[in-house]
Formats: C-alpha cells, sequence, structure tokens
C-alpha cells in the first residue's frame, strides 16, 4: 500500500503494521539518495562510530565504569534513533536474562535458562517480520536482537561453565575453558556489553570475556598498539565493497537471484552461462555483508577492541573480532574453509553453544537456519549444507588422497575451487530468496545439479578410514579480575585455583590453535 509522506513524516496505513515508526528524521535524506530510510540509518551509526569510538579510547582503563557508561550511553542512543520505541525488545530480553542470572546463583542452569528464553524471542520477532514483510529484505529491531541472542547466551554458557561445571570437575575443552566467567557482571558492566555501540547494529558477536579484558586493560588488553592504517584501510575496504556492489546496476546490468528463477532467462541462456550468473550474482550480494561487517569491524578496531597480538614479523593483528576474510571466502578451496571465514563470530557461538556440545552437524546447522529467521528459504539452505558439509567430509577422507596422487595439489585445489564456489552460491539462493517456492524454482532451473552431486557422493563414495581425535591441548585461561567491591559467586577452591592459571602474554594471540583443536577441525571439512 501507497505511504503518504509530508516532510520528515511517514504515515503507514493501519494494515502496515511494522518495526518502523511514523516519524524518520532521514526520510528526506534518503529519498533523495535512493535508500531505505532503515539502510541510511544504520550506515549514519556505523559512520559515526568511527569517531566516537576515537573518543571513547582516550577514556582511561583505571577508569572502566567511565567506559561502560559512556559506551552505554551512545548505544542507547544509537538504538533509540535506529528503533525508537521498538528498543523496548533489547531493554526487556537483556533485563529478563540478567534477572535470571541473579535467580540463578549457583549457575547450574543458566545457560539452557538464557537459551531457551531468548530464541523464541527471537523467533518471534522474526515471525511478526515475515508475517509482515513477507519476501522483503528489510533493517529492523531483529538484527541487532540477533547478535544480543548470541552475546547473552555465550555470556549464560561462559557462567555456567565457570560456576557449575569447574565446581563440579566437568571437562571443558580449550574454547570453553578460555572463555569462563566466575562472577556475574554488575549491571551497569551488563548493559554496557548489551549496548555497546562500535558492535551493536552489524556485531561483531564477541565473548564477555573479551570484552571484559578490553575494558579493564588486562590480558591481552595491556597493550594495544594505535594503528591508524588498519582502521582507515577498513573503513575504504567497506565502502569500496557497498560501491562494487552498486555498479552492475548503475552500468544497467541487473544482477539478482530473482533472475534464476525466470523459465524465459533459463530457456535463452546455456546452463554455463547460468551458474556464471549466478556466481557473480552471489559475490555482488555477499558485498553487502562485507560492507556492514568490516566498517563495523574498523569502527571497533578503533576504540581498540580487536586486538590479538602480534604475528611472526612482529605487526599487530586486529582480528580477534573479525567477522570475515573475504578473500579466504572468494576463493576457497572446500566448504571448512569457507565456514572459516564467513560470519566468523557466529560460526564460533555454534560451536560454543551447540557443535562443541551435541557433535551434531545437523542440529547446529537447524540452530542457525532458526536464528537467522523463519523464511523458508532459510531451512531449505541450511539443511541442505548440512548434508553438503558431511558429503564435502567424506570426499576429502576417500578422494583427496587419489587426486594428488594423480593430478597433484595444484589441480586439485583449482578442481576444489570451482566446486566449493559454484556450490557455495548454489546453496544460498534460498536464503536470498526467503520463499520456499522461488528457491525451489531457482534450484529446478539448474536442474537440482547441486544436490544430485551430493547425493552421489554420499551414495557412491566409500567411507574413509576414521581418524582417532587426539587429546586436545588446552589453551592458555585468563586471569579472574574481580573487582573489590564484586562479590563473587559460590565456587570451590579448587575452581579458584584452576581459573588463577597465567594469562597468555601479551606478544602472543589471545586463542592460539593447538594441534589437537586443529585436528577436530579438520574432521569436519
Amino acid at each position: 500500500e501507497e505511504k503518504k509522506k509530508t516532510g520528515n513524516h511517514v504515515v503507514m496505513s493501519l494494515s502496515e503494521l511494522s518495526f518502523y515508526l511514523e516519524y524518520q528524521p532521514l526520510a528526506g535524506l534518503a529519498e533523495k539518495a535512493g535508500l531505505n530510510v532503515d539502510e541510511l540509518n544504520y550506515v549514519v551509526c556505523l559512520v559515526l562510530a568511527y569517531p566516537l569510538s576515537f573518543v571513547f579510547r582516550l577514556l582511561p582503563t583505571s577508569a572502566p565504569n567511565i567506559r561502560h557508561l559512556y559506551a552505554l550511553t551512545v548505544g542507547l542512543a544509537f538504538c533509540l534513533f535506529c528503533f525508537r520505541e521498538f528498543s523496548l525488545h533489547i531493554l526487556f530480553s537483556s533485563t529478563v536474562v540478567y534477572v535470571m542470572m541473579l535467580l540463578d546463583s549457583s549457575a547450574k542452569n543458566i545457560h539452557w535458562m538464557v537459551f531457551w528464553f531468548m530464541m523464541p524471542y527471537l523467533v518471534g520477532c522474526h515471525v511478526y517480520r515475515w508475517w509482515f514483510h513477507y519476501g522483503e529484505y528489510v533493517l529492523d529491531v531483529t538484527g541487532p536482537l540477533m547478535i544480543l541472542t548470541q552475546k547473552l547466551t555465550i555470556m549464560a554458557y561462559s557462567l555456567h561453565d565457570g560456576v557449575w561445571s569447574k565446581r563440579h570437575d566437568v571437562k571443558l575443552d580449550s574454547l570453553q575453558q578460555r572463555n569462563i566467567i566466575s562472577q556475574r557482571p554488575s549491571p551497569l558492566e551488563f548493559y554496557a556489553h548489551v549496548l555497546f555501540f562500535p558492535a551493536f547494529l552489524a556485531g561483531p558477536t564477541h565473548f564477555y570475556a573479551d570484552y571484559r579484558d578490553f575494558i579493564r586493560g588486562e590480558g591481552i588488553s595491556q597493550s594495544v598498539p594505535f594503528s591508524f592504517f588498519t582502521y582507515l584501510g577498513k573503513f575504504l575496504f567497506a565502502f569500496v565493497m557497498i560501491a562494487l556492489s552498486k555498479a552492475p546496476g548503475m552500468l544497467g546490468f541487473v544482477l539478482s537471484f530473482e533472475t534464476m528463477k525466470d523459465k524465459a532467462f533459463h530457456a535463452r541462456h546455456t546452463f554455463v552461462f547460468r551458474v556464471a550468473y549466478m556466481w557473480l550474482t552471489g559475490l555482488v550480494t555477499r558485498m553487502k555483508y562485507y560492507f556492514a561487517w568490516i566498517l563495523a569491524d574498523g569502527a571497533n578496531n578503533l576504540g581498540g577492541f580487536g586486538y590479538n597480538g602480534r604475528d611472526d614479523k612482529g605487526n599487530p593483528k586486529w582480528d580477534l573480532i573479525s567477522n570475515v576474510n573475504v578473500f579466504k571466502v572468494e576463493f576457497a578451496t572446500s566448504v571448512k574453509v569457507v565456514l572459516d571465514n564467513w560470519n566468523i563470530q557466529t560460526q564460533k557461538w555454534l560451536r560454543y553453544v551447540m557443535y562443541d556440545r551435541t557433535g551434531s552437524v545437523f542440529k547446529t546447522m537447524l540452530l542457525s537456519a532458526v536464528w537467522h529467521g523463519v523464511e523458508p528459504g532459510f531451512f531449505l539452505t541450511f539443511i541442505s549444507a548440512s548434508f553438503y558439509t558431511t558429503a564435502a567430509r567424506k570426499w576429502r577422507e576417500t578422494m583427496r588422497p587419489k587426486f594428488l596422487a594423480s593430478i597433484g595439489q595444484s589441480g586439485y585445489d583449482f578442481i576444489t575451487f570451482i566446486s566449493t564456489c559454484v556450490m557455495l552460491n548454489y546453496m544460498c539462493m534460498p536464503f536470498v530468496l526467503f520463499d520456499l517456492q522461488s528457491g525451489i524454482q531457482a534450484w529446478g532451473n539448474l536442474y537440482f545439479f547441486g544436490h544430485v552431486g551430493i547425493v552421489l557422493v554420499l551414495l557412491l563414495v566409500p567411507a574413509g578410514k576414521k581418524k582417532v581425535k587426539p587429546t586436545e591441548v588446552p589453551l592458555p585461561v585468563r586471569p579472574p579480575s574481580v573487582p573489590a567491591d564484586q562479590p563473587q559467586l559460590a565456587v570451590d577452591n579448587e575452581a579458584d585455583t584452576a581459573s588463577k592459571a597465567a594469562p597468555p602474554s601479551p606478544g602472543t594471540a589471545a586463542a592460539p590453535k593447538s594441534p589437537g583443536k586443529k585436528k577436530a577441525a579438520r574432521k569436519d571439512d
């Protein structure tokens, strides 16, 4: 239905209920720029985060409460500017979680309590958006709520691991051990983490333990260098990505997955052309994600968050909370490389709260689909991706040695690069198209070649030899940082002693990969 605009006011019909308010201060500017108001609001806040992050960096780590208060104030301003009264979704859900933490003093059940509160709450918001914006891409409060769901479930599992699991000698893996929390955060710490402004709108998600060390200037954040060209480079690279994503349309060349379901397009062009078109469309689509993630990552880095030690040459690394490695995704030679470098912090979250605790690829992919939304296309993508991951692992274990012996490493890498990139874009078409019928039509116009390949590999390729999982070498554990005025949760003496292991040195990465960890990860390829 038509929107009637008067100045900066947008009057909507009653049947067009949505997360948007009738008053949008940037509506006029957005109309002139050819953007949606929600998109312009996001971009303005992401850009403003840079100068505000520079000011934040000047605040001393010796006064963490001042840093918390600044982060909370700016984050709340961003939230209200973009979502107005719908900011209540963020404040209400986070408050319920904090009350849960207060009530469950032993942290025995806090992990599943928070998980089973936040996920249904998020799904409810997804259903609301799906009902009133079916088939549309909108930037509303569900975006930050998705990030908040990750942050709060991570915090709850870390608290459970650090209190209940340590007290009862439950074995933790290296990632769980490194991110334990042995105390509840204060209300100021909690809400500042919830609304931490550089990461509020577009992420990246991060572990509370990393955030706490950054705010207090502890652990690897004791000495953070100022890398001006790193921050400038990410800022510029982000805008290069969004410019390239808009370039085909400005040149009159339409790249859209909607075209892939068009029977006339199918009839006019060869199979190879349609696959190449799919590849280019997927690349342009991903550039929009690259823009938001890299722009947000740069703002976090400018504020001092994201420092990850130094590399072998002594150069500072700023990838602690990075969400994507663009070139590794675009030139991936396996599905494992894609998963390791795309939406990295979400992959960590899925591993932390689901895969490492259940060992199920299917459950992990299902959680990923539900977290993204309730659009049927999401489920088509992620359920198919779970079978693709299994087939890719089976192929690698069985066929890789034979191909290496016949065509060598370079030849094998070229073949896997082509197959991985094609399958990546093939799998993601329903995700972008949203609805069930469109996704199936797009796959059908390509003869379901991806699914046919998956079935053939699963049925015809013999199973490889099962590898014995080596004993995992634990990562360094953070030292507990308990303010004098902050009461410690009930943990026995043995757990306290265990949590006081030496922290990683400032010159090393906070989470170095152990040989055991690497082997375990390769198993998922």
